[in-house]
């Protein structure tokens, strides 16, 4: 999705064909790789820096919201911030 709005796709056409091509398990599996490789890169960072860091990554690789903090919450635990 990311990539199809940087290219210049409308983001709710960009949305629709990804939501279509894509289904919630299968986003959910590709967050968990892309924050897993993230991750690795936080660690010298406190426990909320991680969190923002994480959060901005996923969001800015077109990750929707509910996926971003299910994938936090997987990491962190309960308390997303």
């Amino acid at each position: 999705e990311y990539e199809l709005k940087k290219r210049g796709i409308k983001p709710d056409l960009a949305e629709s064909m990804c939501n279509e091509l894509i289904s919630y398990e299968t986003e959910m599996e590709l967050a968990f790789r892309a924050a897993k490789k993230k991750y690795e890169t936080l660690k010298s960072y406190n426990e909320h820096e991680q969190k923002k860091k994480l959060l901005n990554f996923l969001k800015n690789r077109g990750f929707n919201f509910e996926i971003i903090m299910n994938v936090i919450k997987e990491y962190f635990g309960e308390e997303i911030f």
